[in-house]
C-alpha cells in the first residue's frame, strides 16, 4: 500500500524532500551522515561530482572507483566540499523572486541553465548566451568554449510499457534520495538527474558520420579530361606557326562543343538530384523545409554595458507620465465586468496530464535533453513535477531570461531577443497558465474570435489569413488591378 502512494506523500518524502538546506555534493574522500534520514552518506545514492567534470547518481564509494580508474582522485586535484550542513552563500535583493539561485545554494552547486527546468539558474562563465538576472550578474567569458547541446538519447519506443514502467519506478526511488535543498534547488536538479540516468540506461544516439566523397562519374570525368585538353591546346597554340593555328583552332572548338554538351546534361542532372532530395525532404517535414529556406541564419555576441542592459530592459515597463491619468477614449467601449474569475490556485495534476497528453512526442527537448516522450510515459515522475510546480507557484518562483541572436553577427542589444522558456518542464508550468488565461478571456467575452483567431484555440487564423490573401492575389490577376499589401511588424511586441 505505502508504494501505490505518491512520493510527495512518503514519509521518506517528507522528511528529506520538503527541508531547505544546501545541495549536497562530494569533492572530497570525508562526508558526514544524513542528519535527516539517519542513512551514512557515502551509502547513499545522490548526485555526485568530481574535480574532472564526471558526475553521476551513484553512492560515495563509486565516486572513489572513478577516482581511482580515472587516476583524477589525487590530492591535487581535489576540491574542498563546497557545502556542508548549515552554511550558506549568496545573499538575498530585491529581486530575489527574479534570481536564478537562492541563498540557500551553494556556490560550487549552481546548475546551468541547461540543467533548470522552471527556475533557470545563473550561469557559469561557459554559458552560451549572456543572461539577465537582477543581481548578481555574471558575463560570460569569450574565451572559454560554449557547451555543447546535450546529445538526444536512445529512447524506448511509447508501445514498449516494461521498459518505462521500470523507468518510471527506478527513477522515483532515485530522485527520492537524491534531490536536496528547497524546491527551487530541486527543480534544477531533476532534469539533470532525470538525464543521467536514462543516458546509463539507454545510452545515447551515435551522430551519423559523414560518408567518403563519391566517386567521379563517367561524365565528370570526361570534362576533367576535356579541360585539361583545352588548356593543353592553348599552350599548343601560343607557340604553333600560322599554318598550325588552323588545325589547332578547329580541334579547340570540337573540345569546346563537347564540353558544353556534358556541362549542359551535367547540370541538367544535378538540377534534378537536388529536386528529387528537396521534394522528399519537404514530403518528410514540411515545416522543418520550410524554416531552412525562409529563416535567416542567426550568430552573434551581445556586447553592451551593464547599464546599456538595465536601460534596454527598463525602457518597455515604465512610464514618465505614470502620474497622469491616462483616461478612457471615446471610441473604445468600456469593458463589462467579468462574470467568471480568473483560477489563482495552484496547477492541478489533470491540468498537468491535459498539457503533456496534448503535446508532441516528436517536439524536441530543451538544453537539459528531457523531452514530452518521458513525461507521457512516467506518470509517477510527472506526479513528482507537479508537486514541486505547486510549491513554485505558492513561493512564486519564476524563471528569468537569456538573450538570444536575431540574424547573423549580431551585437547590439537590439539585435537579441530574450527567452526564458527552454526546458520542457518550465512550459508545461506556463502552458496551464496560458489555458487559464484562455479561458479567462472567452469566458467573459473578452475576446472577438471574427477578428481575432491567433492564440484562440479552434480557429486555424492563419489558414484563414492566408487564405484571404490568395484570394485578393487572384482577384487582383483576373481583374488586372494593383493590390498593395502592408505587413505591419511592431518592435518589441511583446515587451
Amino acid at each position: 500500500m505505502a508504494a501505490l502512494l505518491p512520493l510527495y506523500m512518503s514519509p521518506t518524502f517528507k522528511k528529506s524532500g520538503t527541508k531547505d538546506g544546501p545541495i549536497r555534493t562530494d569533492h572530497t574522500a570525508t562526508e558526514t551522515d544524513n542528519e535527516n534520514t539517519g542513512t551514512p552518506a557515502n551509502e547513499e545514492k545522490i548526485l555526485r561530482k568530481c574535480a574532472c567534470g564526471w558526475e553521476k547518481v551513484t553512492t560515495f564509494r563509486g565516486l572513489r572507483i572513478h577516482q581511482g580508474k580515472s587516476k583524477c582522485g589525487q590530492k591535487g586535484q581535489q576540491r574542498p566540499c563546497t557545502a556542508t550542513a548549515g552554511e550558506t552563500r549568496g545573499t538575498k535583493s530585491q529581486g530575489k523572486n527574479h534570481r536564478a539561485e537562492g541563498p540557500n545554494v551553494a556556490e560550487g552547486t549552481r546548475v546551468t541553465e541547461e540543467e533548470g527546468p522552471l527556475v533557470e539558474a545563473e550561469p557559469p562563465r561557459e554559458h552560451e548566451y549572456p543572461v539577465l538576472t537582477t543581481s548578481h550578474r555574471t558575463e560570460p567569458n569569450a574565451e572559454t568554449k560554449k557547451p555543447a547541446r546535450r546529445s538526444k538519447l536512445k529512447w524506448p519506443k511509447s508501445n514498449e510499457a516494461e521498459p518505462w514502467r521500470t523507468l518510471d519506478t527506478d527513477l522515483i526511488k532515485t530522485l527520492e534520495g537524491a534531490l536536496r535543498g528547497g524546491a527551487q534547488s530541486k527543480l534544477n536538479l531533476i532534469g539533470d538527474i532525470i538525464y543521467q540516468t536514462c543516458k546509463d540506461r539507454f545510452g545515447e544516439i551515435v551522430p551519423k558520420q559523414r560518408t567518403a566523397l563519391r566517386e567521379k562519374g563517367r561524365r565528370e570525368k570526361e570534362i576533367l579530361q576535356l579541360v585539361q585538353r583545352r588548356r593543353q591546346l592553348r599552350k599548343n597554340w601560343r607557340k604553333a606557326t600560322h599554318a598550325e593555328k588552323e588545325g589547332l583552332k578547329a580541334l579547340w572548338e570540337e573540345v569546346r562543343k563537347r564540353l558544353a554538351e556534358l556541362r549542359r546534361a551535367e547540370r541538367i542532372r544535378k538540377h534534378s538530384k537536388r529536386k528529387q532530395k528537396e521534394r522528399a525532404s519537404f514530403f518528410k517535414n514540411p515545416f522543418r523545409h520550410a524554416r531552412k529556406l525562409l529563416e535567416e541564419k542567426k550568430s552573434g555576441k551581445l556586447e553592451t554595458t551593464r547599464e546599456q542592459l538595465e536601460q534596454h530592459v527598463k525602457e518597455p515597463y515604465s512610464d514618465p507620465q505614470r502620474s497622469v491619468p491616462l483616461g478612457t477614449p471615446g471610441y473604445v467601449p468600456r469593458p463589462a465586468l467579468p462574470t467568471a474569475e480568473f483560477n489563482i490556485m495552484p496547477p492541478k495534476l489533470s491540468e498537468v496530464k491535459q498539457v503533456v497528453k496534448k503535446a508532441r512526442s516528436s517536439s524536441a527537448p530543451g538544453p537539459n535533453g528531457v523531452p514530452y516522450k518521458f513525461y507521457k510515459n512516467c506518470p509517477k515522475v510527472l506526479e513528482l513535477l507537479w508537486y514541486l510546480m505547486r510549491t513554485a507557484w505558492k513561493k512564486q518562483l519564476i524563471l528569468w531570461q537569456v538573450f538570444i541572436p536575431k540574424e547573423t553577427n549580431s551585437r547590439d542589444i537590439g539585435q537579441f531577443r530574450n527567452i526564458a522558456l527552454l526546458n520542457v518542464e518550465g512550459k508545461i508550468f506556463f502552458s496551464v497558465l496560458a489555458r487559464r488565461m484562455t479561458n479567462y478571456l472567452l469566458g467573459n467575452g473578452y475576446i472577438d474570435t471574427s477578428c481575432q483567431k491567433a492564440g484562440v484555440p479552434g480557429f486555424p487564423g492563419c489558414v484563414e489569413h492566408s487564405t484571404m490573401i490568395w484570394d485578393q492575389i487572384q482577384k487582383a490577376k483576373r481583374e488586372k488591378i494593383d493590390l498593395h499589401v502592408v505587413w505591419l511588424d511592431l518592435a518589441n511586441a511583446y515587451g
